[in-house]
């Protein structure tokens, strides 16, 4: 396993080592969030539900806290290609408190819910006692996890639908395409409390097509992406991860040389 970093100007090997090392994490943590549209793949179709809800919602809370050490997110919109697909990153800083700032977006949620709330209420009674027991879900699609000073909120924003029965054929299209907008746009946020009486919020979206395929691609199948024009490929690898920000001088790329 490899992975380079192309320069902004001529850093010591140490500094560089430091850079890459945060934008590996950084991206690593990106890319855990997305497995959300897998989990709501799972729940939907009734199978691992509390395992698989949980696991999620403490990834994603670790997610947020990576994300969170990162100063140069602040007061900016960053577009992230993860393997060619975009991704948005944005930081900001606001005195409300970490309750309210969850409590807003979990709101924005529900509003964008485009049916899948109403049709919660038209799930099985077992089912819908298996998702009501679940710690940290607001009924499908949604999920909040709150721990003393920070949280986070993750939901996918969604067209309107004609009802139940279209939902699955959506959740059928995107299995096959690996395209996240058959079934929503992701939408992420985390919230921790500075100590300074404010809070820091990440938000973390896709607008559009996002082919989650691309980004995890299948064992053995080189990932899309570029190279590096400023280093050579290592020699007969596969690239596994190829991560630039639009208007930045830094990418990052992983490959498999083994």
């Amino acid at each position: 396993m490899s992975a380079d970093l192309d320069p902004i100007s001529k850093p010591s090997a140490k500094t560089r080592l430091a850079v890459k090392t945060r934008r590996r994490i950084h991206l690593r943590g990106v890319v855990r969030v997305l497995a959300y549209c897998m989990v709501v793949s799972l729940v939907l179709g009734g199978l691992s539900i509390r395992s698989a809800w949980g696991s999620f919602k403490d990834s994603a809370l670790v997610m947020g806290r990576q994300l969170a050490s990162f100063g140069d997110l602040e007061g900016r919109i960053h577009r992230v290609r993860l393997n060619g697909e975009p991704i948005y990153v944005t930081s900001a800083v606001t005195k409300a408190p970490v309750g309210e700032v969850l409590g807003r977006f979990e709101t924005l949620c529900r509003q964008n819910a485009g049916g899948l709330d109403k049709m919660f209420e038209e799930l099985p009674a077992n089912l819908k006692d298996e998702f009501q027991q679940v710690d940290g879900t607001s009924g499908i699609g949604i999920i909040r996890n709150q721990d003393g000073a920070e949280g986070m909120v993750a939901c996918l924003a969604q067209e309107p639908l004609d009802g139940w029965e279209n939902l699955p054929s959506r959740i059928e299209q995107f299995m096959g395409s690996g395209d996240l907008t058959h079934v929503g746009d992701l939408r992420y946020v985390y919230a921790k409390e500075t100590g300074e009486g404010r809070t820091h919020v990440i938000t973390v979206w896709t607008d559009g097509p996002f082919n989650l395929f691309n980004v995890a691609p299948m064992d053995g199948q080189e990932a899309p992406g570029s190279d590096s024009p400023n280093a050579p490929r290592p020699e007969d690898a596969v690239r596994l991860l190829s991560a630039t920000v639009e208007g930045a001088p830094y990418a990052v790329r992983i490959y498999d040389s083994g």
